[in-house]
């Protein structure tokens, strides 16, 4: 009974530890960002921004109008790139699946790039960040999920409206294997 009680605080502690993690410092947050302050996408910055809100609301199609046309997601773990229909399909299924979801991403610095995978890029940006991604569902026997890992994220620039506006053109995953973790309750 007392090893129970304890596992049990663990959990708790350890639950609210991935969750500091999610909602501390000095990140583009979901928590700390009003509904309604989705950005325009004529701010590389908001195309993050935007990418965390999708999340915290499970809007896919927040999620999409910030995906390129040409998005491909890349994952050092993957066999191959996700497209994004790919990529927006498995995002609704997790909307759907996990009672708890949400992402953090750090801030950080951006850098002209001139190509993707050989091809011009034209406008395009890119910027390396670390982020925390937690999911569970509290339905089933209680796990939280924390990756916690750092991606790179490359903006083009598209005309819409006769204006200029960032899009998700890539990210890239580098899946540090040591850095996710699965933490179960006790029985």
């Amino acid at each position: 009974m007392e090893r129970r009680i304890a596992c049990g605080a663990a959990f708790v502690l350890i639950s609210a530890l991935c969750l500091g993690l999610l909602f501390g410092g000095e990140h583009v947050q979901a928590g700390s960002i009003e509904k309604t302050q989705y950005g325009d996408l004529t701010d590389k910055e908001h195309c993050i921004r935007n990418y965390v809100l999708s999340y915290r609301d499970r809007d896919i199609a927040r999620t999409d109008e910030v995906l390129h046309d040409d998005y491909v997601f890349c994952a050092s773990d993957l066999k191959g790139d996700m497209s994004r229909k790919a990529e927006l399909q498995q995002l609704k299924n997790m909307f759907d699946a996990f009672t708890i979801f949400g992402l953090d991403i750090q801030a950080g610095e951006w850098n002209p790039v001139s190509e993707f995978r050989g091809a011009k890029c034209e406008g395009c940006w890119e910027t390396a960040r670390g982020y925390v991604l937690v999911y569970s569902d509290l339905d089933k026997p209680a796990k939280i999920h924390v990756a916690n890992s750092r991606f790179r994220v490359i903006v083009a620039p598209v005309t819409e409206q006769g204006a200029t506006h960032y899009k998700i053109r890539a990210i890239e995953d580098s899946r540090q294997p040591d850095a996710s973790e699965t933490i179960e309750a006790p029985e």
